[in-house]
C-alpha cells in the first residue's frame, strides 16, 4: 500500500489541545521524512470543512476514514502520523484495516536507522519499553504520544556521525502547509452511532487520565508513636502530631478519602505505600508505576524521592504538605506547605466545604 519515503501528518480535531501542538507534530514528520530522503504532507480535518477543533460535536469517524482512505491512496505515503487522543486512537486502527495494514497508538519514540523506522511505546503498564517495527512495504500508521514530543527541542542539532539517526535530534523542520478534507457525513446506514459522552469515575479512572490526583506517602500511612514522631528513625517522612483517635495513619486516610471526594481527585501513592498494601499497586506513581500529567497533584506526606518524582514531572501544579521542612519534594513543588497534616486536613475540608456551600 505504502512507497517512498513520504510522511503524511493528520492534525486530527480535538487532539492537539495546544497551541503548538499541531508545529510539534509537523515537526517531528519532518524530522521523520527528513531521515528517510523523503517529503512531508499535512492534512486536517473539519466536518463539512467547518472547525477543525471539533468543538462542534462528536466527530464522525467513519466518513472520515473514508475520505483519509482516498487520501491515503492517492499519495501512498510511507508513514502516517497523528497525535495520540481518544479520537486518534479509534481513527488509525480504522484507517491502517481500509489501508490493508495496521496501526501502532501511543508511541513514544522514533528512530531511522539505514531507512528502516523503529518505534518504541510504553509495554506492561509502563514497567517495560518494546520496539516495534513494520514490514518492508507496508503502510505505517503511527499516533505519538504529546508528552513525549514536547521533549524534544524543535532546534537540536543533528547527530550526522552517529549510524543511528534518532528523528527527535533531527534539525529540520517540516513547513508544509496544511490542506483541511472536509469530512461530510456519508449515505447509508452507519456502523456507529454516538449515544452519549460519559466522563470517567475520578474514583476508578487509570491515574494515567486523572485531572487530579491526591496522593499519599508513608507521612500519611506510618504508624505513629505516642509522642507524635512518625518514623524519622528510618528516613521517612511522618505527618507529624498525633491522631486524634489515638491510631497510626487509618485516621488520616480518612480525611484523605473525604478530600478527593470533595476536590474529585483520584488517589494515588508512594511505593513504600503501596509495599505496605495500603493501597494497589495501580494506584503507584514514579518511575516504576504510573507516569501522570493532571492539573492538580497535592502531594501529602511524601519526602519526594527521585523515583516518585519521575512520575509527576508532567502536571500543571503541584502543592505539597510536610512536616519536614527539608523534604527534597518541596524543591519540585509550584507551592509547599510545612504543616501538620492532622490539623491541615480536617481545616482544609471545612474550608473547601464551606466554599462550596456559598458560606463566608
Amino acid at each position: 500500500m505504502s512507497g517512498g519515503a513520504n510522511v503524511l501528518a493528520v492534525l486530527v480535531p480535538g487532539v492537539e489541545g495546544r497551541d503548538d501542538a499541531s508545529a510539534v507534530l509537523l515537526a517531528e514528520a519532518g524530522r521523520v521524512a527528513h531521515a528517510l530522503g523523503g517529503e512531508v504532507t499535512a492534512v486536517g480535518l473539519g466536518p463539512g470543512g467547518g472547525d477543525p477543533s471539533g468543538s462542534g460535536g462528536p466527530f464522525d469517524v467513519e466518513p472520515c476514514v473514508r475520505t483519509l482512505a482516498a487520501h491515503v491512496g492517492a499519495l501512498r505515503p510511507r508513514t502516517v502520523l497523528m497525535l495520540d487522543g481518544d479520537l486518534s486512537r479509534e481513527l488509525a486502527p480504522r484507517l491502517a484495516l481500509a489501508c490493508g495494514s495496521s496501526a501502532l497508538v501511543g508511541c513514544t519514540g522514533v528512530a531511522v536507522m539505514d531507512g528502516a523506522v523503529t518505534y518504541s511505546k510504553p509495554a506492561y503498564g509502563g514497567w517495560l519499553e518494546e520496539e516495534l517495527t513494520y514490514a518492508a512495504g507496508s503502510l505505517e500508521v503511527v499516533t505519538l504520544d504529546r508528552g513525549a514530543l514536547s521533549l524534544a527541542a524543535p532546534g537540536a542539532t543533528d547527530a550526522s556521525t552517529d549510524a543511528s539517526t534518532d528523528v527527535s535530534t533531527d534539525a529540520s523542520t517540516a513547513g508544509a502547509p496544511v490542506t483541511m478534507l472536509e469530512v461530510g457525513r456519508g449515505a447509508g446506514a452507519r456502523a456507529i452511532r454516538h449515544v452519549e459522552t460519559r466522563p470517567p469515575d475520578y474514583r476508578t479512572v487509570d491515574i494515567v487520565h486523572a485531572k487530579r490526583i491526591v496522593a499519599v506517602g508513608m507521612g500519611v500511612v506510618a504508624p505513629l508513636t505516642l509522642s507524635g514522631g512518625a518514623d524519622e528513625a528510618d528516613g521517612l517522612d511522618g505527618a507529624g502530631g498525633a491522631d486524634e483517635s489515638g491510631a497510626d495513619g487509618e485516621g488520616l486516610m480518612v480525611y484523605v478519602e473525604e478530600l478527593a471526594a470533595l476536590l474529585e481527585a483520584s488517589i494515588a501513592a508512594t511505593r513504600p505505600v503501596v509495599d505496605e498494601g495500603r493501597l494497589p499497586k495501580e494506584r503507584l506513581v514514579g518511575q516504576t508505576g504510573r507516569t501522570v500529567a493532571p492539573e492538580l497533584y497535592l502531594a501529602l506526606g511524601i519526602s519526594g524521592s527521585p523515583h516518585h518524582v519521575a512520575g509527576i514531572q508532567g502536571a500543571e501544579t503541584i502543592l505539597a504538605v510536610d512536616r519536614d521542612p527539608a523534604a527534597p519534594v518541596f524543591q519540585f513543588a509550584d507551592a509547599g506547605y510545612v504543616a501538620d497534616l492532622h490539623r491541615v486536613l480536617p481545616a482544609l475540608i471545612r474550608r473547601i466545604e464551606e466554599w462550596r456551600d456559598g458560606r463566608d
